[in-house]
């Protein structure tokens, strides 16, 4: 292996954030939140991989006792900067052969077409921070010279402060190269203000940025388990990272990075930017990385399906994030003709429903990567969103006699107790995910497959979706939503298949045939009978979970973006199936054993130590599986798709990326055709 490689396979990221899940590691990313900021530290108080996970619980009505986090403050620091040795390998452009396999459901069969896939191969860096009262400064030492040191110059984002609406803003900075590079980012940016129950309104008053009160990136969005002094209905805040710099050509004229806007998953309900710190993820993609809050649970899409409340509130707060971007991007040195979008969760189903609405992937988006998520989900659309609304108003006693007394009535209270209220709802197991985003005639005119199947509008880029083997494997694993006790005392495989998954995929589905009758022809398609053992039963119901909520849906949307070549560069369906990580905590038996679960492509892009716990990270080869998840991902930012442009996703074909070792990328073909069909005609 060239030893570029064996430096990019040794980057691994560190997290803010420990959970009910994982154990804290000791080490942060010091150089993306200092632990000694002047202002609220939130290294406590950021959700992490373990929460996300335990959202699918949600999907099958599996509550958890929400992690509770507590807030830490410490003392104005001196500016002594830190210094660390760090490795860093200068930026090549290679390629990777893979194969392509073709195979029917039940069988496989080589042939020796091959493709390539054009991969960019990164520069990577560690950081170290110290903490100034108004910017982040780090020094780094580097065991290898650059080829050519570049010295920094003023290019746009370069300066270690932007301007916006007449206030200047500090960078955290980082240094690298021994002080000859640096890279910054800028957090806490106030993109927009947020009024309950209305469209966001863009931002231009930044008297907030310094003020002690407010933390070091802003608020978090209303959500469980998150200390009151850190979130706020007003908490449209972004962060952006930029990758060390400048970029320039070869007479020294400043050049543009491309752009990634991410949007976080969180089942609709929770989560938040600073999950996500990406100093290190910009250098490695060579691209600027912007994060967003957008509004949750309640406050971002309740709705009563008329004027009254439109809903689709943090659906709102997405587009304007992204017009904030195009708009102010270039004086971070980001190109504002080039932005991907990425999302994962509900995230990613928000990238799909943005592109509903040419104002955005018509003008405003290169292109769209969707990770384990997607509009067409069944999880993921509310076609009654009046029947949650009246069931919340009455659990705050509001009258239900017409939309607009909801309205009025839900105006008064205070968002705390908004909150719970919403939590009780959940809790009554009636609802996977009370508040989704709806038809509002206006981002949403109708079911997003009719909108698609009628889009005249194609993406400059490419559109690349995808999930993993297992996604929904998780939820066969009760040790990840109760305590160990009742784990044990719950025999899993036989309470599944005759408790949960009747009630939960008839509620899901709104199939009008009784639950038995839906259930037994799900089960009698997937082959899935009584004297099977508990290890089949296991693989069955994940295979069943799986399709339902994450590889159909994408499946579905990959083809409607082949059908109506609605993408200038290709449609491409991609799948992770490679897990040889091990677990401290978890069983590593076959019939027990996650796969690959959700959420793992996050922490194979991001990098995250949330998961240690869950898997070995410091494996070689999770980094080398972590290399190629960022190459696919880098690619697209790059160069507008994600492989090939030879390659594109058919549906006659059924041809997808898979990742299945450490090897790379390959081909596999899959005939969804009968799954499809199967599904359709359930008449659900």
């Amino acid at each position: 292996m060239p030893r570029m490689y064996k430096c990019l396979l040794t980057v691994l990221w560190i997290s803010h954030s420990c959970t009910e899940l994982a154990k804290c590691d000791t080490t942060t990313e010091s150089s993306d939140i200092a632990s000694t900021s002047p202002r609220v530290n939130l290294t406590a108080n950021v959700e992490g991989i373990g929460q996300i996970v335990s959202n699918l619980g949600w999907l099958f009505g599996i509550t958890t006792t929400a992690a509770t986090t507590t807030p830490t403050t410490t003392p104005e620091p001196t500016t002594t900067p830190t210094t660390t040795t760090t490795t860093e390998a200068t930026t090549t452009t290679t390629t990777t052969t893979t194969t392509t396999t073709t195979t029917t459901e039940s069988t496989t069969t080589p042939t020796t077409t091959t493709t390539t896939i054009p991969i960019t191969t990164p520069t990577t860096t560690t950081e170290a921070t110290t903490t100034t009262t108004t910017t982040t400064t780090t020094t780094e030492s580097s065991t290898e010279a650059p080829v050519t040191p570049r010295t920094p110059n003023l290019c746009p984002g370069q300066s270690g402060a932007v301007e916006i609406a007449g206030t200047t803003i500090a960078a955290t900075t980082t240094w690298i190269w021994k002080g000859d590079l640096k890279s910054f980012a800028y957090y806490g940016l106030k993109y927009g203000t947020a009024s309950r129950f209305k469209a966001p309104l863009p931002n231009y008053n930044f008297s907030y940025y310094g003020q002690p009160d407010v933390p070091l990136t802003g608020f978090q969005c209303i959500q469980p388990g998150v200390k009151p002094n850190l979130i706020s209905e007003d908490c449209l805040y972004l962060d952006v990272y930029i990758p060390p710099g400048p970029l320039t050509d070869e007479k020294g004229a400043c050049q543009k990075f491309p752009v990634m806007v991410f949007l976080h998953g969180g089942a609709f309900k929770s989560g938040s930017k600073d999950m996500y710190p990406s100093a290190n993820l910009s250098n490695i993609l060579q691209s600027v990385i912007v994060i967003p809050n957008y509004r949750l649970g309640p406050f971002g899409f309740f709705s009563t399906g008329d004027d009254a409340i439109s809903g689709n509130w943090g659906l709102y707060d997405a587009k304007l994030a992204l017009a904030w971007t195009a708009g102010q991007i270039s004086n971070f040195g980001g190109d504002p003709n080039s932005i991907t979008l990425i999302g994962h969760n509900s995230g990613a189903a928000l990238a799909s429903y943005l592109m509903l609405d040419p104002d955005n992937g018509a003008s405003l988006v290169h292109g769209v990567l969707q990770m384990s998520g997607s509009a067409l989900a069944p999880w993921a659309f509310a076609k009654t969103p009046l029947n949650s609304a009246i069931d919340l108003a009455k659990i705050l006693a509001c009258p239900v006699d017409s939309t607009d007394a909801i309205l009025q009535c839900m105006l008064q209270f205070d968002a705390n107790t908004v909150m719970q209220a919403a939590s009780n709802l959940t809790s009554l197991g009636k609802y996977f995910i009370p508040f989704l985003p709806a038809v509002d005639g206006i981002l949403i005119k109708d079911e997003p497959a009719k909108v698609l199947s009628t889009r005249t509008w194609q993406l400059p880029g490419g559109y690349t979706n995808g999930f993993l083997a297992r996604d929904a494997g998780i939820l066969l694993q009760p040790e990840l939503f109760w305590n160990q006790q009742s784990a044990n005392a719950l025999n899993v495989v036989d309470w599944f298949p005759k408790v949960r998954y009747p009630d939960s995929i008839h509620s899901l589905l709104r199939c009008k045939s009784p639950p038995t009758e839906i259930v037994k022809s799900i089960y009698n398609f997937y082959g899935l009978g009584e004297s099977q053992s508990s290890g089949e039963t296991r693989r069955k119901l994940i295979e069943i979970a799986t399709d339902l909520f994450f590889a159909i849906p994408a499946v579905r949307e990959v083809t409607l973006y082949s059908k109506y070549n609605l993408a200038s560069n290709g449609s491409i369906l991609y799948n992770i199936s490679y897990s040889k990580f091990g677990s401290k905590t978890l069983p590593t038996a076959p019939e027990r054993a996650l796969g690959a679960f959700h959420t793992l492509d996050l922490v194979f892009l991001f990098g995250q130590a949330l998961a240690t716990d869950l898997i070995a990270t410091s494996s070689q080869s999770y980094s080398e599986i972590s290399l190629q998840m960022r190459n696919l991902v880098r690619n697209a930012i790059q160069f507008g798709y994600s492989a090939n442009p030879s390659y594109s996703y058919s549906p006659d074909t059924g041809t997808y990326l898979s990742l299945e070792g450490p090897e790379g990328w390959v081909l596999r073909s899959k005939n969804y055709t009968k799954v499809l069909r199967f599904w359709d005609a359930l008449g659900c």
